[in-house]
């Protein structure tokens, strides 16, 4: 590690000018005294050691308002009330089957709006989508759907998936979403 510093010094004075070169402004030849290598070095790891710093901390600014948002988001889906629904046919219990469905299989596509795909609590896209009544929304999770905004593939591609699963988890994004 000493022998590491050393040549790093060394290289670095040889670098700033400790050869027969004249500065150009003055005429002057410029050196750098041998006995002042050591200070420049301390000065150049002290310049490495602050924009790495500085660098840091604005990576660490990016991260946190990242998961600032992040956050957000999840708070906003989660205090969608389970109990919210579109009509009398969705239960409590149905919404809450569905959640746990959105997080298996509808997330990839619905958090990221994916393919056209609504994103989770976002209720001005939401809207229209609600306003033709939970059947067409099952029918279209369920058989598949190709529209001016987007396609939605049978049951999102996971054809394991019963109906009621389907139906579950259109009712817990319509619940988190109005």
């Amino acid at each position: 590690m000493k022998i590491t510093g050393l040549l790093l010094v060394i290289a670095v004075a040889g670098f700033y000018g400790c050869s027969d070169k004249e500065d150009a402004a003055s005429g002057e030849e410029k050196t750098l005294p041998i006995e002042n290598a050591g200070q420049l070095g301390g000065e150049m790891a002290d310049n490495v050691k602050q924009g790495a710093t500085e660098a840091g901390e604005t990576a660490s600014a990016s991260l946190g308002k990242v998961a600032d948002k992040v956050d957000e988001t999840v708070d906003t889906v989660e205090s969608a009330s389970l109990e919210a629904a579109v009509d009398d046919s969705i239960d409590p219990e149905q919404i809450a089957m569905g959640k746990t469905i959105y997080g298996k299989h509808c997330m990839a596509c619905h958090a990221a709006g994916v393919a056209g795909a609504p994103k989770l609590s976002d209720a001005a896209v939401w809207e229209p989508r609600i306003a033709q009544g939970m059947d067409t929304l099952y029918g279209h999770a369920i058989n598949g759907f190709k529209g001016s905004m987007g396609y939605m593939p049978p049951k999102g591609g996971f054809a394991t998936l019963d109906d009621d699963e389907v139906k579950a988890a259109v009712a817990y994004m319509v619940s988190a979403s109005q």
